[in-house]
């Protein structure tokens, strides 16, 4: 089809075929000299166009001929072409943008992914059902904040070819810098949405449309990018400036529900509790992570969410008409098909305005509390085997037994007189193994009242004690679940506790005192003594099958008077310890206070050498602590020593156990099933007899 008949036909009916071929004839090079003549023509004798359209037309030629601007054109725009003009761009041929290509183009839409999310489906929304499409052909599209095009959504396929010979395109560099005077670099330039006309813009190309652009921030005031209409001059609507500038808002505010939406998904996600969202009626709107993970469902969609069934003793009728903001209902249950898990239930009212919209459910799992409060209320000294001084070679060997024991999940009985450190063994091999992150929980049976031991060990439920807790109680074990319990002086137990303490190593499952409900376990029992277990089983005060339940793996400490060389390495060790405690004062020991206390049996062991340091220290006024600061026994060499026995009776002892040793290979085990004592009872005489293999 010929020029001419496409010009007229446009003009002339402006049906939409006529416009598709006009731009059919757009995309044709050859046509390009055609095309200038002709809007060359249309600007002088254009008869439809109004007053203002005419003025700013003659204003725009006034401004190539002689560079002059006149009054009646727009700041803004005598701004942005003086610019263009200084650039050195020519008046036409801005057809084809700048366009980003390769990996640029990739991160840009990349960055730009949630915006473009978020803006397309209210472009379309507004484009089919705001705008009439078919009557006006226009095109939508948004920018970053620096005018690069991200999306545009084009109301028919005439105006998808206007925008591609224009250069309206994902990707191209939509500035001043490269298509010269436009809506959207004023707008972005000036802060404010902006509107341009056809001679308003710099290339004659965009002479035949307009542009509205409406600018888009974040929550925090920065300019996110543009959204912006373009359609033929011809077409105008004086509603499309509201339509652009009402979509902007939409996607803004869009966004930013979005962003919180987000951040309040991420919290619940992240969240340490489970959280359940319900309607006014009590069903399910949303449930977080923790949730589904503490009812054990893997695929939240087959998930059934009843929350009557999974709080049978929340009194829901009630909750739903008293109107409470805020029902704590303490420690229950949480029933989901065979999980029973005990938590503690905060319910919170959604009211908007006056309205009941729904409910808040927090759920804390009464393990995690349990595990956190041993986490930040267990003692402050965190022991290692690093923190354990000593030189010693059966010291060395046992530590080293200890670590490789500690990746095992054995019980394990440390035997050693009081003072010895079997605390401190018992939490290095705690801190050494997998369950370091859990809970340490020491208890120490000799010191609990016998009426008092049960509820300890094992908790109780609320109503089982007139005086007791009205939520009930967890015990150490619970206490302890998912970390290690250490039962220090275990053999102070009753028979009837050692029983109970049985069945809970044997099962791995605990009943509250009261309670209906097991409670499976996973820990590690240390347990400890300074008695020998295996003459109180002879004595039927310890049971023999509790014995081997604890004595999996066993460790004899040795006392300190079998560790000569670690004295000096204590003494200094507590010395460097009480000079950080008493901001730098430093006391050393002198020779004569170091060979006393070297020579002194220690019969209380490591604490009493600390006790013996102390004092020392604290009475002592000089840099130098001298024998009269040492005890009484050590400075006058009497040592409350144990009763010795006979020369005799020694000799003939070692040759009882050195013979049982020979006999049984040097079993100790089976030597000492011989002898009818325990095995840490003839470890503890070899060495005091000076028995080595």
């Amino acid at each position: 089809m010929e020029f001419d008949t496409v010009i007229q036909n446009l003009f002339g009916t402006v049906s939409e075929g006529a416009m598709r071929d006009f731009f059919d004839l757009l995309g044709n090079g050859e046509n390009r000299d055609q095309l200038k003549t002709f809007l060359k023509t249309l600007q002088e004798s254009e008869d439809h166009s109004s007053e203002d359209l005419w003025q700013m037309r003659e204003a725009r030629e006034q401004f190539f001929r002689d560079g002059t601007i006149a009054d009646s054109v727009r700041p803004e725009v005598a701004a942005s072409w003086k610019r263009c003009r200084e650039r050195g761009m020519p008046r036409s041929g801005a057809s084809v943008p700048e366009k980003l290509t390769g990996k640029a183009f990739r991160d840009m839409l990349m960055r730009q992914a949630y915006f473009i999310r978020t803006a397309t489906p209210i472009i379309r929304d507004t484009m089919e059902n705001a705008l009439d499409k078919e009557e006006l052909p226009l095109a939508m599209y948004i920018t970053d904040a620096e005018g690069t095009i991200l999306h545009v959504e084009c109301s028919n396929e005439v105006t998808h070819m206007a925008v591609t010979y224009l250069g309206m395109e994902v990707g191209a560099r939509w500035n001043e810098d490269n298509i010269g005077t436009n809506s959207v670099s004023i707008a972005i330039e000036t802060g404010g949405n902006y509107r341009t006309t056809a001679y308003e813009h710099y290339y004659e190309e965009h002479s035949l449309i307009n542009c509205i652009s409406a600018l888009m921030h974040d929550n925090d005031g920065n300019l996110i990018g543009t959204l912006t209409i373009s359609y033929l001059r011809n077409y105008y609507n004086p509603l499309l400036t509201s339509f652009v500038t009402t979509a902007a808002h939409l996607i803004e505010t869009s966004m930013m529900l979005t962003r919180d939406r987000g951040a309040m998904n991420y919290v619940m996600n992240n969240a340490d509790e489970g959280v359940l969202i319900l309607d006014g009626a009590g069903f399910p709107l949303q449930a977080n992570a923790k949730l589904y993970q503490m009812i054990g469902v893997k695929d939240p969609d087959q998930a059934e969410l009843d929350i009557t069934r999974m709080l049978q003793d929340v009194d829901w009728s009630y909750l739903m008409t008293c109107g409470k903001l805020h029902t704590s209902v303490g420690e229950t249950f949480l029933n989901y098909h065979d999980i029973c898990r005990r938590v503690k239930v905060d319910i919170y009212l959604i009211d908007l305005y006056g309205k009941r919209d729904g409910y808040v459910v927090i759920l804390h799992d009464i393990a995690d509390i349990i595990s956190q409060s041993q986490q930040y209320t267990s003692n402050t000294t965190v022991f290692r085997f690093d923190s354990i001084i000593t030189e010693d070679p059966e010291m060395k060997h046992l530590i080293a037994e200890c670590k490789q024991i500690a990746s095992r999940n054995c019980a394990v009985l440390i035997e050693g007189e009081s003072g010895t450190g079997k605390e401190l063994f018992a939490e290095s091999i705690h801190n050494y193994s997998d369950r370091s992150a859990g809970p340490f929980v020491a208890v120490n049976c000799a010191a609990l009242p016998p009426s008092l031991v049960e509820s300890e060990l094992f908790g109780y439920e609320k109503g089982t004690f007139t005086d007791g807790l009205n939520t009930g109680k967890a015990g150490k074990f619970e206490q302890a679940n998912g970390g290690t319990i250490f039962l220090d002086e275990v053999g102070e137990l009753s028979l009837d506790i050692q029983a109970k303490l049985l069945r809970v190593l044997d099962n791995n499952r605990i009943t509250r005192i009261g309670g209906k409900t097991e409670k499976k376990l996973d820990l590690r029992v240390i347990a400890a003594t300074n008695r020998d277990l295996y003459d109180m089983i002879q004595e039927k005060n310890f049971r023999e099958d509790l014995y081997y339940r604890l004595c999996v793996f066993s460790v004899v400490l040795p006392p300190l008077n079998q560790r000569e060389g670690d004295i000096p390495l204590l003494i200094h060790h507590f010395l460097r310890r009480l000079r950080i405690e008493n901001r730098g004062v430093t006391k050393e020991m002198s020779d004569a206070s170091m060979e006393m206390l070297c020579n002194h049996h220690w019969n209380g062991n490591v604490r009493e050498l600390q006790n013996a340091v102390s004092r020392a220290y604290y009475l002592c006024d000089t840099s130098v602590i001298g024998p009269q600061y040492l005890p009484r026994t050590i400075r006058d060499g009497q040592p409350a020593e144990k009763p010795k026995l006979p020369d005799s009776m020694k000799n003939h002892e070692r040759d009882l156990i050195l013979s049982a040793l020979m006999n049984n290979n040097w079993n100790v085990s089976r030597a000492a099933k011989q002898l009818n004592i325990s095995r840490a009872t003839i470890y503890r005489k070899m060495r005091s007899l000076g028995i080595n293999h």
